[in-house]
């Protein structure tokens, strides 16, 4: 787009050249998030407990990202056709519903003995959110399931902290 409009600038006169085709290539490089071992996610779920264990052992096993993981509702999983229907994701407290970035709008299958432990955590549940704070409520960020559960649970597990995304790449 920027180009479109540099070069008509260019041809109503408003500037000389194009500074765009001056400038240097610019090469963005990545740091590779480092996943979890095998044995490190089995100390991890060992560890876990609650809707904790829940959480983590979707993540691990579906590669859901923590905000979609966040924003999943019971009516996104459908336990009889065993997968999960992926329709938004929370992120800094916003809830993006239907977004077509970052492949939120998708389907995931999900494992049998994880819809069992989906069914069970269901049952104690009197909410529409999969996953929620104390008050009830979807959390608004990542940050606080960290610093709350993740970071204590791998103190207790042994492994050290690489991020809560960590799980995705894990997968």
């Amino acid at each position: 787009i920027l180009s479109m409009i540099l070069k008509k600038a260019i041809a109503n006169d408003i500037i000389q050249k194009n500074p765009v085709e001056y400038a240097d290539n610019i090469l963005v490089v990545h740091d590779k998030q480092e996943p979890y071992t095998i044995k490190e996610m089995s100390a991890i779920l060992k560890a876990s407990a609650g809707w904790l264990r829940v959480f983590l052992h979707l993540a691990f096993t579906t590669g859901m990202r923590p905000g979609e993981l966040m924003a999943l509702q019971w009516d996104d999983i459908d336990f009889e056709s065993k997968v999960i229907y992926l329709k938004r994701s929370i992120s800094k407290g916003v809830i993006k519903e239907d977004t077509l970035t970052k492949n939120h709008n998708r389907l995931v299958v999900v494992a049998d003995f994880m819809l069992d432990m989906l069914q069970e955590h269901k049952s104690s549940s009197k909410n529409e959110w999969v996953f929620t704070s104390r008050l009830g409520l979807p959390y608004s960020e990542s940050k606080a399931i960290v610093n709350r559960y993740f970071k204590p649970l791998l103190k207790k597990a042994g492994v050290t902290y690489k991020t809560l995304k960590a799980t995705r790449h894990t997968y």
